[in-house]
């Protein structure tokens, strides 16, 4: 029996699958700092944060109903720029990538793709996953270009 068909198949499934692939170039230097299931924020927002009272104003929000609330996170504004994400009301728990498509002298395009995440809701019934406020807070190098974000919603 010939493995050529089988390769083929693997191949062409590979290709066609849009969520395996960002929707860009990965972002130089950004790293995930803090995630969390609960914002209080019910509608999409991201945000690129170059000041630490700004920071401090959505911890602030973040933390309104937390006892003890959320710590923020050190990052070093001098060298360094903070991106928070609210996702918004969800159902289950969502996966988030962010990936660059475009750049200009003035401008940087982030794309926030926002897919299930089959793993953490696969033993819960779709009639029962809990409604979530999710966000991210990630840092990368500070840049003077003004940050654009566009959301993603990929197809389950």
């Amino acid at each position: 029996m010939s493995m050529r068909p089988l390769i083929y198949i693997a191949l062409v499934c590979l290709i066609s699958c849009k969520a395996q692939r960002p929707l860009g170039e990965p972002v130089e230097g950004l790293v995930l700092l803090q995630d969390d299931g609960y914002s209080g924020i019910s509608e999409f927002g991201a945000h690129a944060i170059q000041e630490q009272k700004v920071l401090e104003h959505h911890y602030a929000q973040i933390n309104r109903t937390r006892k003890p609330g959320l710590p923020l996170p050190d990052i070093d504004f001098g060298t360094e720029m903070a991106l928070l994400i609210f996702l918004g009301e969800q159902q289950g728990t969502k996966k988030v990538r962010v990936s660059k498509v475009a750049e200009t002298g003035t401008e940087m395009v982030l794309a926030v793709e926002i897919g299930e995440d089959p793993e953490n809701n696969k033993a819960i019934d779709a009639g029962t996953l809990p409604i979530l406020q999710p966000f991210y807070l990630y840092k990368m190098p500070l840049s003077e270009k003004r940050i654009v974000f566009k959301k993603v919603d990929l197809e389950p």
